[in-house]
């Protein structure tokens, strides 16, 4: 992992400040949320689950699920190049210990104010969880995904044939008003033309939430992938964000969120990332 101090400190002053930032903007509706406390009596009735995690704004939760989410991610990639992505998911949950889940984005890219829009590589993913371990806060999981070809090539917005393959292990624990989350992953990609390295990488991925009142939610999140194979062979991503999430008052299934997120190594694949994120329960 190669970064200078003066960089890993500016980083950081940045989440400071973001967090900051968020805790000041949203502080009134964290006292209109303990207001509305007698009102929860009946939160998360829907999911039916001896303990269910609460979704992260950047990372999964281990939690099976029947949802609808809206993402609005704002990321700057370069000086003079930066991405617009409109992302829609969906979530199925067939039972408490298995669900479906699928993703497309729409991205509209910059470059030197030239602007490029298309939809980007989806995603299908499969998510298991066992509840053996539920009595201790504890949920045990894992599955696979599949990257989906749906990206346009031409215009450099994701892939028109590569499939990525990527299955995983997760794992939950809470305690009172904490929830920690953390997944690892391996991931390959097929169907690969001539001209195609064979890419292979290692990610870990770990989430923090605090449960600062009935409704509103803190989070830090971090992120590592190493490329084991192909051009990016050894190449190491650390990215670290923060955020907060509100559940909309009389209306809990309704809950929104907003973050942000920065690079830690000097390999990056953004320099900044800013999420919007609507989700509703069902």
């Amino acid at each position: 992992m190669s970064f200078t101090f003066r960089s890993l400190r500016l980083r950081a002053v940045f989440l400071i400040q973001l967090c900051t930032a968020l805790a000041v903007i949203l502080a009134p509706l964290q006292a209109r949320a303990q207001h509305d406390h007698d009102d929860d009596d009946h939160d998360d009735d829907h999911h039916h689950a001896p303990v269910h995690f609460s979704h992260p704004l950047f990372t999964e939760s281990p939690s099976p699920d029947t949802k609808l989410r809206l993402d609005f991610i704002r990321g700057v990639l370069a000086h003079d190049v930066n991405e617009n992505t409109l992302r829609v998911e969906g979530e199925y949950a067939f039972s408490r210990n298995v669900s479906l889940e699928a993703n497309v984005p729409l991205t509209s890219r910059s470059v030197s104010g030239n602007r490029t829009t298309a939809v980007g590589s989806g995603e299908l993913a499969l998510k298991l969880a066992t509840f053996a371990a539920a009595a201790h806060g504890v949920l045990l999981g894992g599955g696979v995904a599949f990257g989906v070809p749906t990206g346009n090539e031409e215009k450099g917005i994701g892939s028109g044939h590569l499939i990525e393959i990527e299955p995983y292990v997760d794992a939950g624990w809470m305690r009172g008003a904490l929830e920690l989350v953390s997944f690892a992953s391996y991931s390959t990609t097929t169907r690969r033309n001539s001209g195609d390295e064979k890419e292979e990488s290692l990610a870990l991925a770990a989430s923090a939430l605090y449960h600062l009142s009935p409704r509103f939610e803190s989070l830090v999140e971090l992120e590592g992938r190493r490329s084991v194979s192909g051009e990016e062979s050894g190449h190491q991503i650390v990215n670290a964000g923060a955020g907060v999430k509100y559940h909309i008052a009389r209306m809990r299934a309704l809950v929104v969120g907003v973050g942000g997120r920065i690079p830690l190594t000097t390999n990056r694949e953004f320099q900044s990332e800013m999420i919007l994120s609507a989700l509703y329960h069902f």
